[in-house]
């Protein structure tokens, strides 16, 4: 006759809702990263049709500059610059659905911080550009 001790039963339970929990976690880290590459992905959508001043272009592609200092540029200077700014979305687009990836295998802080990185990163990037853009048209 097997008897149930209270103590496994209480950590049972703690166990549960701790996964539980680790799963909430993961699903907003989830949500986190799907609406950085939605952005992304309109950004690069923006930036194939010439709207260079999207609010899309300026928060999540490495191009928040006004149409004049795209249209002073040589048309070669213009497609290598659209062609930078897709591939860097890409890139992006693909680093996040790997770590969506392998959510379930890391910890949800080590994801956001990842994320955050990768955000980070597009807006530093964007600094650069924009004094490019400046210094020549």
């Amino acid at each position: 006759m097997n008897i149930i001790n209270p103590v496994h039963l209480i950590i049972d339970k703690l166990y549960k809702l701790m996964n539980r929990g680790v799963f909430l976690r993961n699903y907003i880290a989830t949500i986190f990263l799907s609406i950085l590459i939605l952005g992304k992905l309109m950004g690069i959508l923006n930036i194939l049709l010439g709207r260079y001043t999207s609010t899309f272009v300026c928060y999540f592609t490495i191009a928040p500059i006004d149409s004049y200092q795209i249209n002073n540029l040589a048309k070669e200077k213009q497609t290598t610059f659209k062609l930078l700014a897709v591939l860097s979305g890409v890139i992006d687009i693909s680093i996040s659905l790997l770590l969506i990836l392998i959510l379930s295998k890391v910890e949800t802080e080590v994801i956001l911080l990842l994320g955050v990185l990768l955000y980070a990163n597009t807006t530093l990037f964007s600094k650069y550009m924009e004094k490019y853009l400046q210094l020549n048209y």
